[in-house]
């Protein structure tokens, strides 16, 4: 129902990060069946928050086309690296196998645990735990994806009486004869149980469990026998089929309860015997059989261009600062001051055009001053820097009337005495106003950083 890119997420200050887009096709884009169910999956596998669930970042539309951010996982399916093994004679290994599962269970079990935002039961059941759903990354953690046709309190698209959702041989039987295995008539999170033992007994048997073309011998074989016993065909010890056996029983009691418990035994078995297991084993089997696809897929995690004929990821696009609102006078409840200094924040403007002089500096950038038409609180002290910045990056002083305190070169601007006081001086304002304090008296000093790149446009550099 849906195709998936490898796709980069742009934002502030150069961040870039890796994901996964999933896409409806256009062949269903217009169908609202297949709609909600994209929103059921994003719905649900958001709730959840844990290592072995890919996680889902965004649900969005854009020009009527659905689809979903997600994590991206650099590797392969299970199903991938089964059948690149069976293709070369080989199988995984009985311990990674094991591996595998734990990590996919405990995906598995937190689904079954998580409560919606409510805080009740979401009582989500996966329903399409297969080989193809488990996602092996280069570095050897193990994730679930894909619960576009899990079961939860809140879907918007119910399954139909009498419909079965899942891979035919990954279905559990009461799945296929609810009426028969379930007295309640209905089926629960135990059905993943039954898939993910079934998993479990094709990595150590290296073949399909239910083989056959004819989907009604299928059906049968899962609900009247049951798996063949893997100790008896010699594939593994005792301890380890007793635990493939419960998983796969046909009555959902006498199968394990929970996914954790499956996974607790699995668990068990497996640093019994070997105590010094870790993913390693897997990233290194996954890398070995994958070794073009792992560098691509990490070539694409880092942003490069995957091969000789993928373009250069583009950078992202310059957004140009919205226009400065209109100047407002403070209203009652905000001060002079405030207003100033959101106005000075903005007071970053580029004098390279037709109304400037020629060689006139590329930037202006101004600190916080006091405006003529503008009436602040006696006593208040404030520090006027100002500076041009030249295309070579080289400090310029300011106009005449500005440049008090002022040296070119200087690293360090220091405005002496009351900056009010000295400003109102300078303009020939009313003897009334306060005069400047002696010299020496209340210092301030401000230090000029280096120039740095500034976000008003290409080319163009700032210093304050």
């Amino acid at each position: 129902m849906a195709e998936v890119f490898v796709a980069r997420s742009f934002g502030a200050w150069g961040f870039e990060k890796t994901v996964a887009i999933k896409r409806i096709l256009d062949k269903y884009g217009n169908d609202p069946a297949f709609i909600r169910m994209m929103v059921d999956e994003a719905k649900i596998t958001v709730l959840l928050n844990h290592p072995n669930v890919a996680q889902i970042i965004e649900l969005a539309e854009q020009d009527g086309d659905y689809f979903i951010v997600m994590e991206f996982v650099p590797g392969v399916s299970l199903s991938a690296l089964a059948k690149r093994l069976r293709e070369r004679s080989e199988r995984v290994g009985v311990l990674e196998g094991c591996f595998i599962v734990t990590e996919a269970l405990q995906g598995l079990h937190a689904a079954h645990e998580q409560r919606d935002q409510s805080g009740n039961p979401a009582h989500i059941i996966h329903r399409d735990v297969s080989p193809q759903n488990v996602l092996l990354s280069f570095d050897g953690h193990v994730k679930v994806i894909d619960f576009g046709i899990a079961r939860a309190r809140h879907r918007l698209e119910m399954t139909e009486v009498g419909t079965i959702k899942g891979k035919l041989r990954y279905l559990a039987p009461e799945m296929i004869d609810p009426l028969r295995f379930m007295k309640s008539g209905d089926f629960d999170h135990r059905v993943d149980v039954f898939a993910a033992g079934i998993i479990l007994w094709e990595q150590i048997a290296n073949r399909t469990l239910y083989e056959g073309d004819d989907e009604m011998a299928v059906y049968d074989a899962i609900t009247e026998t049951d798996a063949p016993d893997l100790a008896t065909l010699g594939l593994c010890d005792r301890a380890l089929a007793d635990i493939v056996s419960h998983a796969l029983a046909r009555s959902p009691d006498e199968r394990y309860s929970t996914a954790e418990a499956f996974a607790d035994d699995l668990r068990s078995y497996l640093y019994r015997s070997d105590a010094a297991f870790t993913h390693r084993r897997v990233a290194a089997v996954v890398s070995r059989h994958f070794p073009a696809e792992k560098d691509e897929l990490l070539a694409l995690e880092r942003g490069a261009p995957s091969g000789p004929h993928q373009p250069a990821p583009k950078a992202p696009p310059v957004h140009k600062p919205a226009p400065e609102p209109p100047r407002q006078q403070p209203t009652k409840h905000e001060s002079t001051s405030k207003v100033r200094r959101d106005r000075a924040r903005k007071n970053v403007v580029d004098v390279g055009d037709a109304r400037a002089p020629v060689n006139a500096p590329t930037v202006v950038a101004e600190m916080p001053r006091i405006d003529a038409d503008e009436h602040a609180d006696e006593g208040e002290r404030v520090l006027t820097v100002n500076t041009l910045v030249s295309r070579s990056d080289r400090r310029v002083a300011p106009e005449p009337e500005r440049a008090h305190g002022f040296a070119v070169g200087a690293e360090t601007v220091t405005v002496t005495g009351d900056a009010r006081a000295a400003l109102r001086a300078r303009r020939g304002e009313s003897a009334g106003a306060p005069p400047a304090p002696p010299a020496g008296a209340g210092v301030a000093e401000a230090s000029l950083p280096a120039a740095v790149p500034s976000p008003i446009g290409d080319g163009t550099s700032s210093a304050l």
